[in-house]
């Protein structure tokens, strides 16, 4: 999956150094002027490895869902447990893919991998992850529709009425989608350590983990019906796509 980076995903992850530190384009202008050789020394900038002149020399094979793995990776990992959340529903996404069509599987899992970077505080500006990790996305020139299932997953917009962010979130378009069912049903049959969980588990442990005054136990309260919908919608699909 990562032959660009001279066939070893490890070269990239030994590759140290903190972020921020030196410009991305100081650190893009070192790895390519050492192109034919080994990674090291530092990491990559986060937008290394996106669509476009920035892209590094060889990288040309890696499709939307690689890109959006390794960027998972960086963000989340060090995030510990949300990180086996992550993988596991990335691994859900590519199950539940029947739900929609051919040509939307890759913004699904992308989306699957992406969903929580907004937590990372290298990005985390709002405190809301829907929203920051939205942002983000958008300001690498990620595809649109992959912004928007980041931005809208898991009935981002009732947590954003929540906590007074319905206005910002409103930057990235809402659309009640066959893509956005199969995310939800991903996310919400995940647990936070990514164990498998049916719908009903996954929301009484959300409601059993946040307090009651806490903005993401209001949320679900008010959405858990509407959100179970959207669920509901994506395993007919699935259904119907194996009859």
């Amino acid at each position: 999956m990562f032959g660009c980076i001279h066939g070893d995903r490890q070269a990239v992850g030994q590759a140290g150094g903190e972020l921020g530190r030196t410009s991305n384009q100081q650190i893009w202008s070192g790895l390519t002027a050492a192109s034919t050789t080994p990674l090291s020394g530092r990491r990559p900038p986060i937008d290394w490895y996106k669509e476009g002149p920035m892209r590094p020399v060889g990288c040309s094979s890696m499709t939307i869902v690689d890109r959006a793995e390794m960027l998972a990776e960086q963000l989340v990992a060090p995030l510990g447990r949300r990180w086996s959340h992550v993988r596991a529903v990335a691994a859900r996404a590519r199950e539940v893919a029947a739900a929609v069509s051919g040509d939307d599987v890759e913004s699904l899992v992308a989306a699957a991998w992406l969903h929580d970077i907004g937590y990372s505080e290298q990005i985390g500006h709002t405190r809301f992850h829907p929203l920051d990790g939205a942002r983000f996305l958008r300001a690498h020139g990620w595809p649109v529709s992959v912004v928007n299932l980041v931005a809208h997953h898991s009935g981002a917009r009732f947590e954003a009425e929540e906590r007074g962010l319905s206005s910002e979130l409103a930057e990235f378009p809402f659309v009640d989608s066959p893509v956005l069912d199969a995310l939800v049903l991903a996310d919400l049959t995940t647990g936070p350590g990514g164990e498998r969980l049916s719908y009903d588990e996954r929301i009484s442990e959300i409601l059993r983990r946040y307090p009651e005054d806490d903005p993401v136990h209001r949320t679900w309260v008010k959405a858990s019906p509407i959100l179970r919908e959207a669920v509901e919608r994506a395993e007919l699909r699935i259904a119907a796509a194996s009859s």
